[in-house]
């Protein structure tokens, strides 16, 4: 189902991370094949993962099938009075969920499936390439329609818990936190 488009602060907010995000190389590759902007936003959802008909639940094979995948939350939203006249200043919190399979050739090797996630994210988050640019990059640039990240912390990788295993199946979950800021004058 399409989203009605963003419209004010709290929505675009989110849809400038979502895009930011989009236009991570080390995100678009991370299928394995190198997708563009417009696939990779398909497996970038907005605050929880699409509804299934009938309010069913996603199987394990589905869950298998539809990772990788990130899903990004709104935590929290403040605005301040600038000191200029009619200025002010908003800034936020995101966070990003990653969730990813963890492959059967090293599920029983925990440091090795953490290290490949830290990897992963790793090069999500900042690159220093400009022609490979991950989500720091594309803050440090500033271009119109990306997040302008202020601060940027770290929670996982994390394992799906044993007793979920059965009917989710095997993930490694990574969480984002992303702080953001603007000044309008």
């Amino acid at each position: 189902m399409e989203l009605t488009p963003p419209e004010g602060i709290f929505s675009r907010a989110k849809q400038r991370l979502r895009d930011t995000l989009a236009n991570c190389y080390y995100f678009r590759n991370w299928t394995g094949e190198l997708l563009d902007a417009s696939e990779a936003i398909k497996r970038i959802y907005l605050d929880a993962l699409p509804t299934l008909p009938n309010n069913q639940t996603y199987s394990r094979e589905a869950m298998f099938a539809l990772r990788p995948f990130a899903i990004i939350y709104t935590t929290g939203l403040k605005i301040v009075a600038d000191s200029e006249p009619g200025g002010w200043h908003s800034e936020g919190s995101l966070t990003i969920e990653f969730e990813q399979n963890v492959p059967d050739s090293i599920r029983n090797d925990p440091p090795e499936i953490d290290r490949l996630f830290d990897n992963r994210i790793g090069a999500i988050v900042f690159t220093g390439q400009p022609a490979m640019p991950g989500l720091m990059d594309l803050a440090k640039v500033k271009q119109q329609g990306f997040t302008d990240i202020t601060e940027l912390y770290k929670d996982g990788p994390w394992r799906t818990p044993e007793e979920e295993i059965h009917a989710k199946g095997d993930a490694s979950i990574y969480f984002l936190h992303i702080t953001w800021g603007v000044t309008v004058r």
